[in-house]
């Protein structure tokens, strides 16, 4: 048989021991959010990235090309 104080001290435990789960619960849910969150940053991110090498691919092709049409001018104005 359980007296009075072992009861309490039991109870005040157990209470003790759901403030800590339901804290972690919490914590646990918390840091999912924040995860979340931090995949969706990173595939907007990885579409930027995309995007401006896209965008840099076009600078050296247009690079390229103006290089090439001055090297024909050079070329051409050489010859006369």
């Amino acid at each position: 048989m359980q007296t009075p104080e072992r009861m309490f001290l039991c109870l005040s435990n157990r209470q003790d021991m759901q403030s800590g789960l339901d804290r972690e619960s919490s914590s646990l849910q918390e840091l999912d959010s924040q995860k979340q969150d931090a995949q969706e940053r990173l595939g907007e991110m990885d579409q930027q990235r995309s995007k401006l090498e896209g965008m840099l691919n076009d600078v050296k092709q247009k690079c390229q090309d103006e290089t090439q049409m001055v090297g024909d001018l050079f070329m051409q104005h050489s010859y006369i």
